[in-house]
C-alpha cells in the first residue's frame, strides 16, 4: 500500500496515521518510512516512493502521535488533557496546512539537502522535512499561543471541585518521587497550603478567648487536626524523597530546609490548639464564677491578634523574598515578650485582689507559654531563606 500513496496524499496521511498507532511511536515510524524510502526502482537511483510520497506518510506520523498522547492523558489531570490537545491541535493544523503544499514543501527540502542520486539521499530528506515541518509550525502558532490556550481550556473544561479535607494534600504527586526537581516543587506548593491553613486558624483563636459556643470550640479543634494531619502527609512525602537516594545534595538541603519550615507551621497550629483546649477548660470553669476577668480576657485577645498579624507578615515575607519588615517582627516577637511578662504580674495582682482564681493560674500560664511559642515559631518562619517558595506561588498562580 505504502508505494501507492505518491499520487494519493490523503491515504499517505492516513498510512502514517495507522502505523503509528500500531507501533505507538512516530520515531520507529519515521525509521520504517527511511528504510522504505531507500528501496530503488528498476533505474537503480529512483526512489519507489519519493519524496512527494513520503511526505504525506510523514504527516501522518505525527498526527498519529497526537492521538497516543491524547489515549496516554485519559484519567489524568485536566492539566495533563489540554497539554495533549495542545500537541493534537499543532500537528493537526499542521497536517491541514502542508497536505496542501506537498510539491512545493518538497521542493524547498531538496534546495536545503544534500544533492545525490534520490536513493541516497532521500532518508536525509524525510528527517529535513520532519525537522522543516515542526520548526515552521513553531513559528506559526508562537504568536498565537494565547488563542492554543484559550481554544485548550474551553475544550478542556474546569471539573467540578468536590470539598477537599484539609487533612488532604492537592498536589503532592507519588509518582514523582523519582523526579526530585518536580517533586520539590509540588512540596513547595504544597508548604503554601500548609501555611495558608495554618493563617486561617489564628484570627478565629482570638475569638474563641469569650467564645463558650461548644460547637464552634469543637469545629476549630477538628480544622486543627485536619492541619496536622496534612503536615504529616507532606512530612512523609519529604522523607521517601530522601529514601529514594536520587537528590543532588542541593536538593537534600532544599529539602531539609522545606521540612523545617513545615516543622514551624506544625508547631503552631500544635500551639493554637492548646490554647484553645485551655480557653475550653476555663470556659468551664467560668460557668462556675472560677473564670478569667474581663481584664485578662482583653489581654489574651490583644495578645492573639499581635501574634496573627505577626504570622501574616511573616508568612507574605516567605513568599515574597521582601526582608523589609523582618526588624518589624522581630520587635514584635519582643513586645510579645514584654507583654508576656505583664500579663503575669497583672494575673498575680488580680489573684491578690480577689479577681481572678488562684486555680487559673497554671492554665493561664501554660496560655502565656504557649503564646510566647507562637511568636518565637513567627520569628523563625520570618528568619528563613525568604523568597524561596516566591517561584512555586507565581507557579500556582499561573495553573
Amino acid at each position: 500500500m505504502i508505494e501507492k500513496v505518491a499520487g494519493i496524499p490523503v491515504l499517505g496521511v492516513l498510512v502514517g496515521t495507522f502505523m503509528t498507532l500500531v507501533v505507538q511511536s512516530s520515531s520507529a515510524t519515521i525509521a520504517v518510512l527511511q528504510n522504505f524510502a531507500e528501496q530503488p526502482l528498476a533505474d537503480g537511483v529512483t526512489s519507489i516512493l519519493g519524496l512527494a510520497g513520503a511526505i504525506p506518510i510523514l504527516l501522518g506520523d505525527n498526527l498519529g502521535t497526537t492521538i497516543t498522547a491524547l489515549l496516554a492523558s485519559v484519567g489524568q489531570a485536566k492539566d495533563a488533557k489540554r497539554t495533549a490537545l495542545a500537541h493534537c491541535i499543532f500537528n493537526l493544523s499542521g497536517c491541514l496546512l502542508f497536505i496542501w503544499l506537498i510539491h512545493p514543501f518538497a521542493a524547498v527540502i531538496r534546495m536545503i539537502s544534500p544533492a545525490g542520486p534520490e536513493v541516497e539521499v532521500i532518508s536525509r530528506q524525510i528527517a529535513n522535512a520532519h525537522t522543516m515541518f515542526n520548526l515552521v509550525m513553531t513559528l506559526i502558532w508562537t504568536p498565537f499561543l494565547p488563542f492554543m490556550v484559550r481554544i485548550v481550556s474551553a475544550l478542556v473544561r474546569e471539573g467540578v471541585k468536590l470539598p477537599q479535607a484539609l487533612s488532604e494534600p492537592i498536589y503532592l504527586d507519588s509518582k514523582l518521587i523519582t523526579q526530585p526537581a518536580a517533586a520539590l516543587r509540588l512540596v513547595e506548593k504544597e508548604i503554601i497550603h500548609c501555611g495558608e491553613s495554618a493563617a486561617g486558624l489564628l484570627p478565629e483563636l482570638s475569638g474563641m478567648v469569650k467564645n463558650e459556643d461548644k460547637k464552634a470550640r469543637g469545629q476549630l479543634l477538628e480544622r486543627t487536626d485536619q492541619a496536622r494531619r496534612l503536615y504529616e502527609q507532606v512530612t512523609e512525602y519529604l522523607a521517601e524523597l530522601f529514601s529514594a537516594g536520587s537528590m543532588s545534595e542541593e536538593q537534600a538541603n532544599e529539602a531539609a530546609g522545606l521540612m523545617y519550615l513545615l516543622g514551624d507551621f506544625d508547631r503552631i497550629v500544635f500551639l493554637c490548639q492548646e490554647v484553645l483546649e485551655l480557653l475550653g477548660d476555663q470556659g468551664e470553669k467560668k460557668k462556675k464564677n472560677d473564670g478569667y476577668s474581663r481584664e485578662a480576657q482583653k489581654d489574651l485577645e490583644q495578645s492573639l491578634a499581635l501574634i496573627g498579624n505577626m504570622y501574616e507578615e511573616a508568612f507574605q515575607m516567605l513568599l515574597t523574598g521582601d526582608r523589609d519588615k523582618i526588624k518589624k517582627i522581630r520587635k514584635k516577637k519582643e513586645k510579645m515578650l514584654d507583654i508576656s511578662l505583664h500579663m503575669r504580674k497583672a494575673h498575680m495582682d488580680r489573684v491578690a485582689k480577689g479577681k481572678c482564681s488562684a486555680k487559673l493560674t497554671k492554665p493561664f500560664y501554660k496560655i502565656l507559654n504557649a503564646l510566647d511559642r507562637l511568636s518565637n515559631s513567627c520569628a523563625n518562619i520570618a528568619d528563613h531563606d525568604i523568597g524561596f517558595l516566591t517561584s512555586a506561588a507565581e507557579y500556582g498562580n499561573i495553573l
